[in-house]
C-alpha cells in the first residue's frame, strides 16, 4: 500500500500455439483426454500492462487458455508447470511482476503433456512468456501528447517534437458480481451414487490384492475415482434444478476482466471476447471457487470425461455466456 503509484493501462493480444484441443476419440470409441489436432482451439495470448508515468512497466497480466497438465505422474516433483515458467520469463524480460490468468481451458491442453520431462513445461512456458513480453514491450505507454516544434536541417530535414499535454485517460473502475442460476442435470440419489462408488472401490482393492497387472489396477482405480466424483456431485446437487454460479467482472480503461468458477470450454471464451463491447476482454474460468466443467452442446453429444463429471445440463454454457455478455453490457460506459 505504501508503494502505490499512478499507472497507465494498455492491452494487446497475440498468438502462441503451445495449446491444442484435448478431447480425442479413442480406438474403443470413447472420448478421452489427449491431442486432437483438428479440434477447436484458441491460441490467443492477452496481456494487460500497467506502466508508470515514466513509461517503465509496473506489472503485467498474462492471460492464456490451456490446462497446466504438462507434468504428470511420471514426475515425483512439484512444479509450477508452464504458467510458472511463463511468469518467470516475462518478469525477467520486462522487469515487472506478472500475474497469470487462466482462460477458458476446459477442452484445451498442452501440445505435449502428461509427461515427466521437465524440459517440456519449461519450453512451453518460455514460448508463452516471450510472446507476452513482446506484446508488453510493443505497447505505447507514453502518457503525454507531442506536437511538432521545429525542423532541424541536416542531411535530411528532421522534425523535432515537444510534449504539450498529458493524455487524459478513463480512470473509472467498475465492478459487478452476481450469482447466475445454471441448470443442473438429473442425478442419482446420494446413497445410490455412494453405494456404487463404494462397490467399485472394493473391487479395485480386491483386484490389487490378488496381484493383477498394473494396467488392470489402474483401470479399476479409474472407475472408482470417476464414481467417487459422481457421488460427490450427487451429494451436493441431487434434487436441485439450478446451481448459483459466481460471475464477476472488473472493467477499466476499455478492458474487462470477466471471471467465473469451473471450467468453461474454449468456444465459450472465444464467443464472449468476440461479442464483448470492450476492445479487450479477458474471460477466465477457475475463479472464486466451485468445480465443474461447462461443456458446449456439441461436447454433450459426444460425451467424455468433461461431460460425465459435469453437474450441468447442455444448456448451462449458453446460459453462462449470455449472463457474461449481459454483465459486460451493463458495465460499458
Amino acid at each position: 500500500m505504501q508503494s502505490l503509484t499512478p499507472v497507465r493501462v494498455q492491452a494487446a493480444s497475440g498468438i502462441c500455439s503451445i495449446n491444442v484441443n484435448r478431447r480425442v476419440r479413442l480406438p474403443d470409441g470413447r472420448i478421452g483426454v489427449g491431442v486432437n489436432s483438428g479440434g477447436f482451439v484458441d491460441h490467443t495470448v492477452r496481456v494487460v500492462s500497467f506502466a508508470g508515468r515514466d513509461g517503465e512497466p509496473v506489472a503485467n497480466l498474462l492471460h492464456y487458455a490451456c490446462h497446466p497438465t504438462t507434468i504428470a505422474w511420471q514426475s515425483q516433483c512439484f512444479t509450477p508447470d508452464y504458467p510458472g515458467m511463463a511468469r518467470h520469463v516475462m518478469e525477467r524480460a520486462t522487469g515487472a511482476r506478472c500475474l497469470f490468468l487462466q482462460g477458458a481451458a476446459g477442452n484445451l491442453g498442452p501440445k505435449v503433456g502428461f509427461t515427466g520431462d521437465h524440459s517440456v513445461y519449461r519450453r512451453w512456458g518460455r514460448a508463452l512468456g516471450l510472446t507476452g513480453a513482446a506484446l508488453a514491450a510493443n505497447m505505447d505507454v507514453a502518457c503525454v501528447r507531442y506536437q511538432m516544434d521545429r525542423v532541424q536541417e541536416s542531411g535530411a530535414p528532421i522534425a523535432l517534437y515537444v510534449p504539450v499535454a498529458e493524455i487524459e485517460e478513463d480512470s473509472h473502475l467498475d465492478v459487478a458480481y452476481r450469482m447466475v442460476p445454471l441448470p443442473v442435470r438429473a442425478m442419482a440419489p446420494p446413497e445410490e451414487a455412494e453405494a456404487e462408488a463404494g462397490l467399485l472401490r472394493d473391487e479395485a482393492k480386491a483386484i490389487r490384492e490378488r496381484g493383477a497387472s498394473d494396467e488392470e489396477i489402474r483401470f479399476a482405480l479409474a472407475l472408482a475415482t470417476q464414481a467417487g466424483i459422481r457421488a460427490g456431485l450427487s451429494s451436493r446437487f441431487h434434487g436441485k434444478a439450478t446451481i448459483g454460479w459466481p460471475l464477476q467482472t472488473v472493467a477499466f480503461g476499455g478492458i474487462a476482466l470477466s471471471a467465473t468458477a469451473g471450467e468453461p470450454f474454449a468456444e465459450t471464451g472465444v464467443e464472449i471476447a468476440k461479442r464483448s463491447p470492450f476492445p479487450h476482454t479477458l474471460f477466465s474460468g477457475y475463479s472464486n471457487g466451485g468445480f465443474g466443467y461447462l461443456p458446449t452442446r456439441e461436447a454433450f453429444a459426444e460425451g467424455g470425461y468433461e461431460v460425465s463429471t459435469s453437474p450441468f445440463t447442455q444448456d448451462a454454457a449458453d446460459v453462462l455466456r449470455d449472463a457474461v455478455l449481459e454483465q459486460l453490457q451493463e458495465l460499458k460506459r
